[in-house]
């Protein structure tokens, strides 16, 4: 990060000004609303480049292009490039389903190290949704890039690379916990443990126009908001308060109340998406509140635990779903 001079007209001497630190953020195609509204909240404390895999392909080149041709899937291919990046350019890099709460830009406590994200619940372990070099060329990140299989998740394999590397940083816990405290900097809202875009198109045009309620908000309620008249049940309140800020009706409930609050909501809707907590508990509880004919969505029902109850059956899978989005029909 260089220094910005400019002389001080009035009083004849120079001043400095820090410029923004720079933070890469990687999408393959246009970001959602929610995504959007995170990039926003990052431009408030870095200059924000957003890399397409095309631009990534022409910086990199062949070590790209090789480890394409050995995965297919674009969730390894940003695990892969994203220490890249940093290795080539320096800055910062954070996913784009995590937002900063605070300045989370700590740069003359860090020095030169290479500062990587906590687990928000696995003590030992890091996360790449957000991590920081001082430049180019930083041998930590030239190892991961170096020794990491990319083609698998990377928490582990970071962890162990880097946990005995006095030049990597790992953040305080308290920053990435996603619970109530106050002093998280950043929240990661993983996403992938979602609905993916591929569900979503599938999804979308089935419930425009329908009145919705939903177990388990996320960020993509944001974008099914603006489809239908949604209302969600949700036991997380970084969740609940991250998408009733952009008006999505959330009822925050227990565990342990979960099915008793859905049901209660479910009589007001056309349809149910169950997407959340005792997701089967759930179904079975808006059995006895809702009417025949009614529909519902449950996602991950390739999971051997989501047995749909008797009382729902289905009628239709969608067909590019690779965990399981079913709809059903309440007989």
């Amino acid at each position: 990060m260089e220094p910005r001079h400019c002389r001080n007209s009035h009083r004849g001497r120079r001043v400095v000004t820090i410029s923004k630190p720079l933070l890469h953020i990687i999408h393959g195609d246009d970001p959602p609303l929610w995504a959007v509204q995170h990039a926003e909240q990052w431009a408030r404390y870095a200059e924000v480049k957003v890399w397409s895999f095309a631009e990534i392909l022409e910086d990199i080149g062949q070590p790209f292009a090789e480890f394409c041709e050995r995965v297919e899937s674009d969730r390894f291919r940003a695990n892969y490039v994203r220490h890249w990046i940093l290795y080539r350019h320096g800055g910062s890099y954070a996913d784009w389903d995590t937002e900063p709460v605070s300045n989370p830009y700590r740069i003359d406590e860090w020095g030169d190290h290479f500062v990587i994200a906590p687990h928000p619940n696995q003590i030992p372990w890091v996360d790449n949704c957000f991590m920081w070099v001082p430049g180019p060329g930083h041998p930590t990140a030239k190892a991961i890039v170096d020794l990491v299989d990319f083609s698998q998740l990377t928490a582990k394999q970071i962890t162990r690379l880097t946990a005995s590397d006095s030049r990597r940083l790992r953040l305080p816990m308290a920053w990435n916990r996603n619970r109530e405290t106050d002093d998280a900097i950043i929240h990661h809202y993983y996403l992938s443990a979602s609905l993916d875009k591929y569900e979503m198109a599938w999804l979308m045009p089935r419930l425009a126009g329908q009145r919705v309620v939903e177990a388990g908000c996320g960020l993509r309620s944001i974008e099914l908001a603006r489809v239908c008249d949604l209302r969600s049940i949700e036991h997380q309140s970084f969740y609940a308060d991250r998408c009733s800020r952009v008006g999505v009706d959330v009822r925050l409930a227990t565990l342990k109340a979960y099915p008793e609050v859905f049901a209660a909501s479910a009589p007001t809707a056309d349809t149910l998406l169950i997407d959340g907590r005792r997701r089967i508990d759930c179904l079975s509880a808006a059995l006895e509140t809702t009417l025949p004919g009614t529909r519902a969505y449950l996602h991950d029902s390739k999971r051997p635990r989501y047995q749909v109850p008797k009382g729902w059956e289905q009628v239709e899978a969608c067909p590019v779903s690779t965990r399981g989005l079913v709809e059903l029909v309440k007989v």
